[in-house]
């Protein structure tokens, strides 16, 4: 829910004593337990608009749960932040947990002992917030509530997408001078009309990166962009949204379509998403094989799609923007795409 001035809007709350330590009196006794949750939730009016939402868990004992889910199903992305499980998958493993003696996790997870003790526990606890209320699935947070308090502190002008901001700032730290994000999304748009404003967000959000291995030895350029985006301590991003970024970049810096590190997060994109990214790459390839990083050159040059064909419209007719690289590149944006490709020049006088 957002109020009328597009911030979050935070409706009524409670505060219901079922914490795992609050209950830790009783955290040996499962039927005891049970009950105090059960007493303290039965009357929660608020859980009853739950049903078919997202139930976002903040705090430590919900992390650890979320690892040991990541160990039990060996996912490939090792970020507990936005982490999802729907329901039913959820109950399953919850009632396994939940009925697990610290010892028996210690051998399955790399978790704290101190952590481990209120696991069972907290397991129980989500269980039956879940069986009451209903949602869709449960979402993991890295962040805790102070973090949101002071994000809520900023004045509103400075209130910039989290995303987006945090790109920026690891292209200053890792691009070459004078990189411009915008520049390059704006260059790109052109291929993408019918985008979302989610998807836009991403498009924007690769293309600020999309300098951040120029540093690197050639041949390791591609492996080492998708690794250090898949994983770069920035907030506000999915792990399908990281899987997209990642992908965009490796196909930037001429990673091949079935390149085997890619191969443990493929499944959490779909197919168009994957299609999409692979032609932003391959469009971002193309533009800094034509500038050189240099990206107010681009201003010289276009794309643009006409039919079922993709022109590279070079206004100037400079020679700059010709040759065998830009052609095969050109090309292989256009095979991405499944538009046919030619280049247009003004006629000179």
């Amino acid at each position: 829910m957002h109020g009328g001035d597009g911030e979050p809007a935070i409706g009524a709350g409670i505060t219901l004593p079922i914490g795992p330590l609050r209950l830790g009196d009783v955290a040996d006794n499962r039927k005891a337990a049970a009950e105090a949750i059960d007493e303290a939730i039965g009357n929660a009016a608020v859980l009853r608009g739950a049903a078919g939402r997202a139930l976002y868990l903040v705090g430590g004992a919900w992390r650890a749960i979320a690892r040991l889910h990541m160990e039990q199903t060996r996912y490939p992305l090792h970020i507990i932040h936005d982490y999802t499980i729907a329901r039913r998958p959820a109950e399953a493993f919850l009632d396994i947990i939940g009925g697990q003696s610290r010892r028996s996790l210690e051998r399955i997870a790399s978790i704290s002992r101190k952590r481990l003790e209120t696991v069972p526990l907290a397991a129980l606890i989500l269980r039956r917030l879940i069986a009451s209320g209903r949602p869709d699935a449960i979402v993991f947070s890295a962040f805790g509530l102070r973090e949101g308090y002071a994000y809520g502190l900023l004045p509103k002008p400075r209130r910039e997408d989290p995303l987006i901001a945090g790109c920026i700032a690891v292209a200053a730290s890792q691009s070459r001078l004078h990189s411009d994000g915008d520049r390059l999304a704006a260059w790109t748009a052109p291929l993408f009309p019918a985008l979302g404003e989610r998807e836009r967000r991403l498009h924007r959000a690769a293309c600020w990166l999309s300098d951040i291995a120029w540093t690197e030895h050639p041949d390791y350029r591609a492996e080492q962009a998708f690794t250090r985006s898949l994983r770069m301590p920035v907030p506000a991003i999915g792990h399908a949204e990281r899987v997209f970024v990642a992908s965009v970049l490796h196909a930037r810096y001429g990673g091949a379509p079935d390149d085997p590190i890619k191969a443990p997060t493929r499944p959490l994109i779909d197919d168009r998403a994957a299609g999409e990214a692979r032609s932003l790459g391959l469009a971002l390839r193309l533009a800094y094989t034509l500038c050189g990083g240099a990206l107010e050159l681009l201003d010289e040059v276009a794309l643009v799609r006409e039919g079922d064909s993709l022109i590279l419209d070079v206004r100037g007719g400079e020679t700059l923007f010709a040759g065998e690289a830009v052609q095969r590149r050109l090309d292989a944006l256009g095979r991405a795409l499944g538009l046919a490709t030619k280049s247009r020049r003004p006629v000179l006088a």
